[in-house]
C-alpha cells in the first residue's frame, strides 16, 4: 500500500522499519503539479515560460525535528494542534539533510511505531531557513547561478567563480490563503492538499509581520489522497522526498531571471508489511 505525502525538490528517504529502523535519504523523483521552466540549456529566455516557473536545485538543505501521522488535519484552526497525531520521527536538536543528494544518508533521531489506526494526514516540523545551490543554462550558453551575499543583496549571478549557496529564511508565506497570509501557506498539488505555518518553538503561530520575522518553527501538513492504514502486518514504511522540477521557483521579466523562490518538496510514502 502506498501514500503520498506533501511539502517542497526529488530524494528518498528510507526507513527501515516503523518499529527499530533509521531514516535514510536517496534520490528523488518528479512532481508535474507545480509549472517546470522548460530543461536547463533548451530555451533562449524564459518568454515562453511560467512567471514563477520551477526547477531541480543542485542543493536543498533543510533542517527537520519531527515526521508524524494524524488522524485529523493537524492545522484547521490556523494553529498546530497535535492531539489527534503520532510522532514516527523525532530530533529535538534538528538533523539537516540535503534532500538534493542521489545516495542514501542516515537520518539521526529517533523512530518511532505509530499505533495501528487509518491516519488522514503527515506532518512534518522543520527550521524555516532553507539552504539552496541551483544553476540554468540558456541556448546561448548564458547560465544564472545562486551565489551567497549579504542580506537583501542579488542571489544571481552569471560568474561561475561566484557560484555558492543561497539560503533563504522564509519569514511570509504566499499562496491560497488562509486569514492569516504572512503565517500561512495553502495549495492543492497532485499528492493532496498541503499547508504550512510559521510559529515560534512553543508552535504558537505569529500574528503579525514583525512575529512572523523571527519565528524558529515551520510545521507543513499533507491531507493524504489515500489514508496511510497501519495495523499488525505492517514492519516498516519508505518515504522519499520529491523535489525535482518544484525544488525551487525564479520570477523573471520575460527573458532574465529576476529573483528566485523557495519551492515545495513533497514526500511520498510506502508501507512495508
Amino acid at each position: 500500500m502506498s501514500i503520498k505525502t506533501i511539502l517542497k525538490n526529488s530524494l528518498k528517504i528510507f526507513a527501515d522499519s516503523m518499529l527499530l529502523g533509521g531514516f535514510f535519504n536517496k534520490s528523488a523523483e518528479s512532481s508535474t503539479r507545480f509549472t517546470a521552466c522548460a530543461p536547463s540549456g533548451t530555451v533562449a529566455d524564459l518568454s515562453a515560460e511560467a512567471d514563477p516557473c520551477y526547477f531541480t536545485p543542485e542543493m536543498l538543505k533543510i533542517t527537520f525535528y519531527e515526521i508524524g501521522f494524524c488522524t485529523s488535519d493537524p492545522l484547521a484552526s490556523n494553529t498546530f494542534d497535535s492531539s489527534s497525531c503520532f510522532r514516527s520521527w523525532s530530533n529535538p536538536s534538528g538533523f539537516e539533510t540535503d534532500l538534493g543528494l542521489k545516495k542514501f544518508e542516515n537520518m539521526d533521531g529517533k523512530v518511532y511505531r505509530i499505533a495501528d489506526g487509518t491516519y488522514t494526514h503527515a506532518y512534518v516540523i522543520m527550521n524555516p531557513t532553507w539552504v539552496y545551490k541551483a544553476s540554468y543554462s540558456f541556448k546561448n550558453g548564458t547560465t544564472w547561478y545562486t551565489k551567497t551575499g549579504p542580506k537583501g543583496r542579488d542571489e544571481r549571478t552569471t560568474n561561475i567563480s561566484e557560484y555558492g549557496t543561497w539560503t533563504k529564511r522564509i519569514t511570509c508565506q504566499t499562496g491560497e490563503e488562509g486569514g492569516n497570509n504572512c503565517a500561512d501557506y495553502r495549495n492543492t498539488t497532485t499528492y493532496g492538499p498541503v499547508k504550512s505555518l510559521l510559529t515560534d518553538i512553543n508552535f504558537n503561530t505569529c500574528r503579525s509581520e514583525k512575529e512572523c520575522a523571527t519565528s524558529t518553527r515551520l510545521v507543513g501538513a499533507l491531507s493524504m489522497n489515500n489514508s496511510l492504514v497501519v495495523d499488525s502486518s505492517v514492519r516498516g514504511y519508505k518515504l522519499k522526498w520529491i523535489i525535482t522540477n518544484m525544488g525551487i521557483g525564479v520570477y523573471h521579466n520575460g527573458v532574465l531571471p529576476g529573483r528566485f523562490k523557495a519551492g515545495p518538496f513533497v514526500p511520498d510514502f510506502t508501507l512495508i508489511k
